[in-house]
């Protein structure tokens, strides 16, 4: 009869570095660790931007024309109306 092997089971302290592994590229991937910044942040330049409301309670309306630093335009119009 030929007796098989147990199989230890995985320790604590090479869980604890998994878990120390996985956040290092975590952060690395967000730009922590190399300081480097995605592309989502970069400035804006806003180069008109206009607000309106009517008198009273109705909506007010806000309007955004810019441009993203490397010349990517983009507008943004929102519509609020209170309660």
């Amino acid at each position: 009869m030929v007796r098989g092997r147990r199989r230890k089971a995985l320790g604590p302290s090479l869980l604890l570095v998994a878990v120390i592994g996985a956040v290092l590229v975590y952060l690395w991937f967000a730009g922590y660790v190399t300081k480097a910044k995605p592309a989502v942040s970069q400035r804006l330049k806003i180069e008109a931007a206009h607000a309106g409301a009517h008198a009273g309670p109705g909506p007010a309306a806000l309007w955004l024309c810019g441009r993203i630093l490397g010349g990517a335009a983009f507008d943004v119009a929102a519509v609020y109306k209170p309660g």
